[in-house]
């Protein structure tokens, strides 16, 4: 059949043809993986920004109990310096 063709047109068509149509498959594949690096390049931004956000979840976690610590340890030096006050002065009153 290639050969008809050839022989009325004076060129064999299919080639070209064939030939386009690779080169668009080949674009289409290129395009295709393009889209899947870029896919998986944003994926591991997100999962990065996200463990970035958990890291400092956890150090806002840490530095409010360091404070809630602080604050409590000073509200136990307040009230051991006030029984050492109440007790000072029981003494004195007699």
């Amino acid at each position: 059949m290639k050969w008809i063709f050839v022989k009325e047109y004076g060129f064999d068509w299919l080639r070209p043809v064939a030939l386009f149509l690779a080169a668009l498959t080949l674009t289409a594949l290129s395009t295709l993986l393009l889209a899947a690096l870029t896919l998986t390049a944003l994926t591991t931004l997100l999962l990065a920004a996200l463990t970035l956000t958990a890291l400092t979840t956890l150090l806002l976690a840490a530095l409010t109990l360091t404070a809630l610590s602080t604050l409590l340890l000073a509200a136990l030096t307040l009230t051991a310096l006030s029984t050492l006050l109440l007790a000072g002065l029981a003494i004195l009153t007699g």
